[in-house]
C-alpha cells in the first residue's frame, strides 16, 4: 500500500470527531490525522473511495464516526457498503444514523476484530452504446429488523442506547487508484468552520487564498479545509529555479457578494540584495493572453456570489538570478471595489532550469504555451532548417530530391542512418 504525494497535506485537513456525550461533529479539539493513501480493489462493485476502521473488541452493533468532509453533493442519498476485510464478507447489519456531506455516523455489526471497509461512494456502470454510463445507487438497507430494533436503531432511535454502544476507530481513507486520490482541494470545510471565517471578518465581502501549483483549486462552490484554517490573505511561498516559468494560482472567493470584472497588479519580487524579478515578468493567464492568431486579447471576468474563482499566474524567473527569497504583492481589484492583496516569495535556488521547466510536466510551466507565437509566421523551426535549392537538386534536413526537365522526381536520396536516429556525410540513392 503506497501513499500518494498528497498524504502529508491531505492529512492535516481531516478532523476526526470523538462520540463521547452524543454523536458530535468534528472540532479542532477533537482532531486527529488520518492519512490519504492508495489501496486495490475492484472499484466496479464498491466504487473508487473507502474508509478503513478498526474494531478492537468484536460486538453484536459497534458504532464509528467519520468525517469525511466530501464535495459531491448528494451524500445523504448515497449507498454505504461495509466489507469485513478479513474474510471480504459484507456486513448486511448496517444503521445509517446520521450522513451528511461533512460526516456520516454508522452503526454495524462486527462478528470479529480487525479492520473493516466502509465503502462510501459505490457506482453501477452500464454501457449501451460507446460510452459507458455511470449512476450511483441509492441508499438502501439490508438490516435486519430485530436487530435494529433489539439495539434501538428502529423508527424511534434512542440515542441514549446507542451512546452506550463501543466505537470503532478511523484509521485510514483510502482511494482505489492515483486517478481517484482525494486531493486537498477537494477536502470541503465545515459549515461551522466556513461561519467561523467569515465571523472573523464581518466588513470583508469578498477573500483571497494564494495556493500552490501542486493543489489545482477543483472546487468552486465549497471551501476547502485548508483555507478555513489558514485564513485568508494568508502570505504564500512558493520553490523555484533560475530560468524556470513557475505558476501558481490565487483563488478569488465571493463569499457575501457578486465581484465585477476583476484586475490584478504586480510588484517586483526582490530579494533582501536589492536584485528583483521585474512585475513585466509576472502574468494571469484568466484574464488575457495571445490568442491562436498570434493577436493580444484581455479577458471581463467576474465571480458570482459564494462561488470560488481560480486565478492562475506565471512568473518567467531569469536564468542569471542569484539563489535567494523574492518577495512582492499581487494586488488584486474588483472595478469599482477597494483592492486585496496576497504576499508572494519565491525561494529560487541555484540550480538553473533547462527549457523554462517544461519537461517536468508537474511544473506546470507549459502553461506559458498558450501565449507562444511560434508558427505565426513562415519562419522554419529549430532545429528544422530551410529547403537549400541547387540548380534541379532541393535539400530537405537528411534527404536530397533530384528533379528531372518535367519537374518530377528523378532521384530521392537520403543521409539517415538506418535506424533513423543520425545524418551521415553519405547519401543513399533510394530510386
Amino acid at each position: 500500500m503506497r501513499k500518494t504525494a498528497d498524504v502529508a497535506l491531505a492529512a492535516s485537513l481531516i478532523l476526526l470527531a470523538s462520540l463521547a456525550g452524543g454523536l458530535a461533529t468534528a472540532t479542532p479539539a477533537a482532531a486527529q490525522q488520518v492519512p490519504y493513501t492508495i489501496a486495490r480493489w475492484n472499484a466496479d462493485s464498491f466504487g473508487n473511495q473507502r474508509a478503513v476502521v478498526r474494531v478492537e473488541r468484536s460486538a453484536d452493533a459497534i458504532r464509528v464516526h467519520l468525517p469525511w468532509r466530501r464535495r459531491d453533493h448528494d451524500a445523504e442519498t448515497g449507498k454505504i457498503i461495509v466489507v469485513e476485510a478479513a474474510t471480504g464478507g459484507r456486513i448486511e447489519n448496517v444503521a445509517r444514523l446520521s450522513v451528511t456531506r461533512e460526516s456520516g455516523d454508522l452503526v454495524f455489526q462486527a462478528p470479529s476484530v480487525g479492520d473493516y471497509y466502509v465503502y462510501y461512494h459505490p457506482y453501477a456502470g452500464s454501457v449501451t452504446s460507446n460510452y459507458p454510463r455511470i449512476t450511483y445507487p441509492r441508499a438502501d438497507s439490508t438490516a435486519d429488523r430485530d436487530w435494529l430494533i433489539h439495539h434501538g436503531l428502529g423508527e424511534a432511535r434512542e440515542s441514549a442506547r446507542v451512546r452506550e454502544l463501543p466505537e470503532a476507530a478511523l484509521v485510514e481513507w483510502q482511494s482505489a487508484d492515483s486517478l481517484n486520490r482525494i486531493a486537498p482541494m477537494e477536502v470541503i470545510a465545515t459549515g461551522a468552520e466556513t461561519r467561523r471565517l467569515l465571523a472573523a471578518h464581518p466588513a470583508q465581502s469578498w477573500f483571497l487564498f494564494a495556493e500552490d501549483r501542486a493543489n489545482a483549486i477543483r472546487m468552486d462552490d465549497d471551501l476547502p479545509a485548508s483555507w478555513a484554517s489558514a485564513g485568508p490573505a494568508a502570505p504564500f511561498t512558493g520553490e523555484a529555479e533560475p530560468g524556470e516559468f513557475y505558476a501558481f494560482q490565487v483563488g478569488v472567493w465571493a463569499a457575501r457578494r457578486a465581484l465585477p470584472p476583476l484586475a490584478v497588479r504586480f510588484s517586483p519580487l526582490v530579494s533582501r540584495n536589492g536584485e528583483r524579478i521585474p512585475a513585466s515578468a509576472l502574468r494571469c493567464f484568466n484574464l488575457g493572453g495571445v490568442d491562436w492568431t498570434g493577436v493580444m486579447f484581455s479577458k471581463s471576468l467576474g465571480v458570482a456570489r459564494g462561488k470560488i474563482q481560480a486565478l492562475w499566474f506565471g512568473a518567467q524567473i531569469p536564468e542569471s538570478l542569484p539563489a535567494g527569497n523574492y518577495s512582492g504583492v499581487v494586488t488584486i481589484t474588483p472595478r469599482g471595489l477597494a483592492p486585496s492583496a496576497v504576499t508572494v516569495t519565491l525561494r529560487v535556488g541555484d540550480h538553473a532550469m533547462a527549457n523554462a521547466g517544461d519537461d517536468e510536466p508537474a511544473r506546470l510551466s507549459r502553461l506559458r504555451w498558450l501565449d507562444s507565437r511560434l508558427a505565426q509566421d513562415d519562419s522554419v523551426v529549430a532545429p528544422y532548417t530551410p529547403i537549400e535549392i541547387h540548380g534541379d537538386t532541393l535539400g530537405i534536413l537528411g534527404r536530397r530530391i533530384v528533379l528531372d526537365a518535367s519537374g518530377l522526381p528523378r532521384q530521392l536520396q537520403s543521409f539517415f542512418d538506418p535506424a533513423m536516429t543520425g545524418i551521415g556525410a553519405n547519401a543513399r540513392d533510394l530510386l
